[in-house]
């Protein structure tokens, strides 16, 4: 080889190391001045989901609490996050709010101005909060269905 492709080829590889070392540096401080918000509810119940002042993601030595992320190691992945609605919620909801206190209470459930739930989960037949028992299989007394027809 000449002395001047061995040139080029040293200066090619220099230049990738550089793109590389820069990128990791720029990417390795976006993920530091992001932050995450924070919602805090205690069983005092002296906060009940509050928002409180947002924390940033920092590098080197803290006090306290260290969360360590390793975006390598999945442990679970979210679909999403919600609550479970029962039968006595639904009742309260629908019987005993206006039409203006519903859409505030939605509005406050499933919005991005509130806390955005995307999931309701509701029991399967009734539970111990609901008004009365039922199943999604009732037949008449004395009747039986095994094969749940």
């Amino acid at each position: 080889m000449n002395n001047t492709y061995k040139h080029i080829k040293y200066s090619k590889l220099i230049l990738v190391k550089y793109i590389i070392i820069t990128g990791v540096f720029f990417i390795s401080n976006i993920v530091i001045a992001q932050s995450v918000e924070v919602w805090l509810t205690t069983g005092d119940q002296t906060n009940k989901l509050s928002e409180k002042n947002d924390l940033s993601f920092s590098s080197g030595t803290k006090n306290g609490t260290v969360i360590d992320i390793d975006d390598a190691i999945n442990y679970q992945t979210m679909d999403g996050l919600g609550a479970a609605m029962t039968g006595s919620s639904a009742y309260l909801i629908q019987t005993k709010l206006s039409t203006s206190q519903k859409d505030l209470l939605l509005n406050d459930l499933f919005t991005d101005t509130g806390i955005n739930l995307s999931r309701v989960r509701h029991s399967i037949g009734a539970s111990d909060f609901n008004l009365s028992s039922y199943t999604y299989n009732d037949i008449a007394q004395g009747q039986t269905d095994p094969t749940i027809n």
